[in-house]
């Protein structure tokens, strides 16, 4: 029986038992994906900062916005879940409900897994349980299919004490029985924190497109939602690193930032083709972006802002745009708060919004918007619920970006808390 339920939510925590091995943290190596590796942080100012004041955005001025034009951010305290999610696969559904699948979970009520799925209806604020995965997977990749199911992927799993393991299943979720089906295909390679995007246009339309994971080295394959099998990409020029982010440009290939080295270094940038199934070498960043984010712009050049020259590094307040025609980067901004660990994603008007991450010392609570026309990054009118690092941040079909989950509070817990992005 499917349970569907809109009660107050206040900003909920979970305590994770971490020396039992119970889940994958930074702290519990065993079970940690390098690619979310967050050191501890403390929150500014309980998660809660005082906002500042709308400001100048290109001067435009948007419906329902802000002061001056910004957008507004606003937890959804109706939302009711006892489920606190950290890299979870989600999809957005043809209804315009969203699949929020596995990840690393804690149950307040139920204990930890990482088989729980839930269809959240950002709407009317209710969350519906809906049948679990058949297997536990964090890290792995949700793609919408043209039929209106979603393929997951990957990700990483397995029995007690084995949670690293990536796997090399998928499944497939069907919104009229909300039940997952294992596929009885394998995935070429077993991997997790990659990309999987669905193809458009040209001799591939209409396939997956699955590329890069947190293991070395890089590789690509398809999966044809036709016959349900995946097959191997050539892979020339392939490189021997991980890759930080993936962005699908609009021409179908896709852009790989930030791939880190065997020293962790994340100064270099890959175009991965799928037609021609090369890897080809881009304009490096003048400084590396360990744990950076990306997200492409209306015009098809891609945003990249934060990340940190290291792992002990302070994070970066600046940012740069990559134009794939040029292949050159220009200086943009910089972002009002520096950050790593955060989330962007593209606004109805084609403005982006940056949300969250950690300054080096704090979980960051602040959404910053970037405006493609003016190159400046402005603060959104209001805050996150809680400051929190690695969130989940997507769009909605609506224009509207969601902030879900991820982790936050002053003890750097999986938190069950979503905020809404709307202009």
């Amino acid at each position: 029986m499917h349970r569907e339920r809109s009660a107050a939510l206040t900003s909920a925590c979970v305590t994770v038992a971490c020396a039992a091995g119970l889940l994958a943290l930074p702290g519990c190596d065993a079970a940690t994906l390098r690619e979310v590796d967050i050191p501890d942080a403390g929150e500014a100012d309980g998660g809660r900062m005082k906002p500042d004041a709308g400001a100048p955005d290109g001067g435009r001025m948007k419906p329902d916005a802000g002061p001056n034009g910004a957008p507004r951010v606003a937890p959804i305290t109706q939302l009711d879940s006892d489920v606190g999610r950290y890299s979870a696969a989600i999809a957005v559904l043809p209804s315009g409900r969203v699949l929020v699948a596995g990840g690393l979970i804690v149950r307040m009520s139920f204990g930890t897994g990482q088989e729980a799925a839930e269809e959240y209806d950002l709407t009317s604020h209710t969350i519906t349980a809906v049948g679990d995965l058949r297997e536990g997977r964090s890290g792995a990749a949700a793609t919408a299919l043209p039929d209106g199911k979603v393929l997951i992927t990957g990700g990483a799993g397995g029995p007690a004490g084995e949670q690293g393991l990536r796997r090399d299943t998928a499944e497939l979720y069907d919104p009229s029985t909300r039940t997952f089906t294992l596929l009885s295909a394998r995935l070429v390679e077993a991997r997790a924190g990659h990309g999987a995007h669905l193809i458009e246009a040209g001799p591939h339309a209409g396939k997956v497109l699955l590329v890069g994971g947190d293991e070395p080295p890089l590789s690509a394959e398809l999966y044809d939602p036709g016959t349900q099998t995946f097959s191997a990409l050539p892979n020339d020029g392939a490189p021997a690193g991980r890759e930080s982010r993936h962005t699908l440009l609009a021409d179908g290939r896709v852009f790989v930032s930030g791939v880190r080295d065997s020293q962790d270094a994340a100064i270099d940038n890959y175009v991965y083709d799928p037609v021609a199934g090369t890897w080809r070498k881009t304009a490096n960043f003048a400084t590396a972006r360990l744990h950076h984010a990306a997200a492409r712009l209306p015009d098809g050049r891609v945003l990249v802002t934060g990340g940190a020259p290291d792992g002990s590094s302070a994070p970066l307040a600046s940012a740069v745009v990559w134009d794939p025609n040029t292949d050159s980067f220009t200086d943009v901004g910089p972002m009002a708060s520096a950050r790593r660990f955060h989330g962007m994603a593209a606004l109805g008007s084609g403005r982006v919004a940056v949300a969250g991450g950690q300054d080096g010392s704090a979980h960051l609570a602040s959404v910053e918007i970037y405006d493609p026309d003016t190159e400046r990054f402005t603060p959104a009118e209001g805050m996150l619920g809680l400051g929190r690092s690695a969130p989940s941040v997507f769009s909605l079909p609506d224009g509207r970006v969601v902030v879900l989950g991820g982790q936050g509070g002053r003890l750097s817990l999986i938190v069950a808390t979503v905020d809404i992005v709307t202009e």
